[in-house]
């Protein structure tokens, strides 16, 4: 039983060290201005203060890996208008995000502790808590 709850936790801490680098200072500014170029939208993911502050969380872009999420932690996904699938944990838990040019969404990922493994799940936020919960968090870098 020890050996098993263990196994457990070291799974859970190594999980909360998963290689997401944090974006530059100046690109944690710029999303946090919620600007969007022209003919594209913006969708933020981010992640609040749920109570599984070890685990950390992975989003996938239409099926590619996109970032891995810890606590505060947030994602800008820069994007055409159009319907855009995200997923996080290990049950790919699905999102459509229908974005329009000029539109700004915001999304939280809320990890839920499950038997032997988080669930995830994602849930749209309004733009007023959308942008609060962002201009307390840090934002990590996406692929490209």
């Amino acid at each position: 039983m020890f050996k098993t709850g263990a196994v457990v936790l070291a799974s859970i801490v190594l999980a909360a060290c998963a290689p997401t680098a944090p974006a530059t200072t100046a690109m944690d500014v710029d999303a946090k201005r919620f600007e969007t170029a022209p003919g594209t939208g913006a969708v933020y993911v981010l992640r609040g203060s749920d109570s599984a502050f070890l685990t950390g969380l992975e989003l996938k872009l239409d099926g590619a890996p996109l970032a891995w999420l810890g606590r505060r932690d947030y994602v800008r996904i820069d994007s055409p208008p159009g319907r855009r699938r995200i997923t996080c944990g290990e049950g790919d838990t699905l999102y459509l995000a229908d974005v329009a040019a000029g539109q700004t969404l915001f999304v939280e990922a809320i990890i839920q502790v499950g038997w032997m493994t988080p669930r995830c799940s994602l849930v749209p936020l309004d733009d007023l808590n959308g942008r609060e919960r962002v201009m307390m968090g840090t934002r990590v870098a996406t692929p490209g």
